[in-house]
């Protein structure tokens, strides 16, 4: 039995977000970590959760198997 068309899985892979845990960043890791981003800035944890949110939507009904990076551009 093939469970292929059964077993469908998205995956979100997140950035850096702005969170009690990388509050305890040192200034010269966060420098070093926003310098390799176009965007420039620590996700708000809300905007990881959305791009779940949406991959759970109806909007997303056509998309499965895939990768969705959140991370600001990051290079």
């Amino acid at each position: 039995m093939a469970l292929g068309p059964e077993i469908l899985v998205d995956y979100v892979i997140p950035g850096w977000a702005t969170t009690d845990m990388s509050k305890g960043l040192s200034e010269d890791r966060v420098a070093r970590e926003l310098s390799r981003q176009v965007i420039k800035r620590f996700s708000r944890p809300e905007e990881q959760a959305n791009a779940v949110l949406f991959l759970e939507s109806d909007e997303a009904s056509y998309i499965k198997g895939s990768i969705l990076v959140v991370d600001g551009g990051f290079n």
